[in-house]
């Protein structure tokens, strides 16, 4: 067992991030579900707030590592104020930190040294034990080594059925890419229909008039930084939106007493239709 660090040791770079409790960005973790904390009740960003959860464990598994790099790993633990939670973390059969209370009402991220022998062949397993009431929870889990790092950027699946195309660009660690070109183009064309320069919280919006002349047609957002490129499609169904259309039936009928079709009487299966009957 290893006492957390102080700070990131100098030169460490990314190699690998699960942002836990949000699916499509935690392909490494296997829980029982993720859920969303309430901000009124814990003091966190949304990255924080969101864990994936088990009734009595979490587990995350890393092959592809390399065995002779000197790993650090980065823990994030939210927590509501009223739930006593602790919990103990293990890398294979080395216990990483003993039982550890989860802060109250708050966040807090952990950096430990992970020790060479946690890793088997490249491959690196953590299970989060629980150690006292309720269940286990995770919010993210970062992997960081003295080589160059993760360069990704991410588009998510958007649409927008009756109002603006709007979405975010992030990055490895799945959070905001500010400065950031995002276009508007026709799927597998040049067309750009419009442009748009990312904040600091990393949000682009596309108004429905840029491209609501060309549906039924499919779209592509195109976003680039720093020498990263990446896209996302989306499909004409997911620009448009056809209302439910309903066929009035009256209450009354002149010359008709009861809207009621009688079906007493003697009935008889077929064991072998030859084809569907429908009433």
């Amino acid at each position: 067992m290893s006492e957390p660090l102080a700070v990131m040791p100098a030169g460490y770079e990314l190699q690998l991030c699960d942002d836990c409790g949000v699916p499509g960005r935690q392909p490494h973790i296997r829980a029982e579900g993720v859920h969303e904390y309430n901000p009124a009740t814990v003091n966190a960003d949304v990255k924080a707030r969101t864990v994936a959860w088990g009734r009595r464990e979490v587990r995350a598994v890393y092959e592809g590592l390399r065995p002779g790099l000197d790993y650090v790993l980065a823990v994030t633990y939210a927590n509501e104020p009223y739930n006593n939670r602790v919990q103990s973390l293990w890398a294979g059969s080395v216990q990483v930190h003993g039982p550890h209370p989860l802060p109250k009402g708050g966040a807090e991220r952990l950096l430990f040294r992970l020790p060479r022998e946690a890793l088997r062949d490249g491959k690196l397993e953590l299970q989060f034990r629980l150690e006292g009431e309720v269940n286990v929870v995770v919010s993210v889990i970062e992997l960081w080594a003295p080589a160059p790092g993760l360069r990704e950027l991410h588009l998510e699946p958007m649409a927008a059925l009756v109002g603006d195309l709007e979405g975010y660009v992030l990055d490895a660690a799945w959070d905001p890419v500010a400065d950031a070109s995002v276009f508007l183009k026709p799927l597998n064309t040049d067309q750009v229909l419009g442009k748009a320069r990312t904040p600091v919280d990393g949000k682009f919006l596309f108004p429905r008039k840029a491209f609501a002349s060309l549906q039924p047609r499919d779209l592509e957002v195109v976003a680039e930084h720093a020498g990263l490129r990446t896209r996302c499609a989306i499909a004409a169904a997911d620009l448009t939106y056809s209302p439910l259309r309903y066929r009035s039936i009256p209450a009354r009928e002149p010359g008709v007493k009861a809207f009621k079709i009688s079906l007493d009487g003697d009935w008889w299966l077929d064991p072998d239709p030859q084809k569907t009957v429908c009433l």
